[in-house]
């Protein structure tokens, strides 16, 4: 195993997704659940910039439903360990970057696209599947060098919820349903 040294932290490759820094509470969840995202270790008050992209389609419920599926997402966000050399990515402010201040999941709820503007194909539909999951990389930079990077996978959806595409006149969406017990979907109505 070899040893590289950034700001005087000796960090061993094993492999190229150690978490040496990084301590996620899940590696797989929701894509709208709110999961614990920790850096441990570092150096006190130092500037860490975060970096998340998709490394797999990713389905945005704010884009367009006509965006290509191979569309780029980043976000890039600074922040400052505490006394402690920790950061807390959903209660520590942004300094700088895609979103600034507090906000839990703000690395991946502020992903924006690569391009300057959306690239949207409208002969084709976003066959995004909201059933499968996304896979993120995260990376972790100090003076613009990878200290730590990891992978967290989101699943758009449970198994037991379909949805449809649905059009109206001045409406485009998506409807969402949870796959019931015919006897139970009676009792709504």
């Amino acid at each position: 195993m070899s040893g590289t040294t950034y700001l005087g932290i000796q960090q061993i490759q094993k492999d190229n997704y150690s978490m040496k820094f990084f301590n996620i509470e899940k590696i797989n969840s929701a894509v709208d659940e709110i999961i614990d995202m920790k850096l441990e270790n570092l150096p006190p008050h130092s500037k860490v910039e975060i970096q998340v992209r998709n490394i797999s389609p990713y389905y945005c419920i704010n884009a367009p439903l006509k965006i290509k599926n191979n569309q780029q997402w980043l976000s890039e966000n600074t922040f400052l360990s505490d006394a402690n050399g920790n950061i807390d990515l959903n209660y520590f402010p942004s300094l700088s970057g895609t979103y600034t201040g507090a906000y839990p999941m703000g690395c991946i709820t502020f992903l924006k696209t690569v391009d300057s503007k959306i690239n949207i194909d409208k002969s084709i539909q976003n066959n995004t599947s909201l059933n499968k999951e996304c896979t993120f990389e995260i990376k972790a930079l100090v003076n613009h060098k990878v200290i730590d990077k990891c992978q967290i996978k989101r699943f758009f959806l449970s198994e037991s919820v379909q949805s449809e595409i649905i059009y109206r006149r001045n409406f485009q969406g998506r409807f969402f349903i949870r796959n019931m017990p015919i006897d139970y979907l009676r009792l709504l109505y």
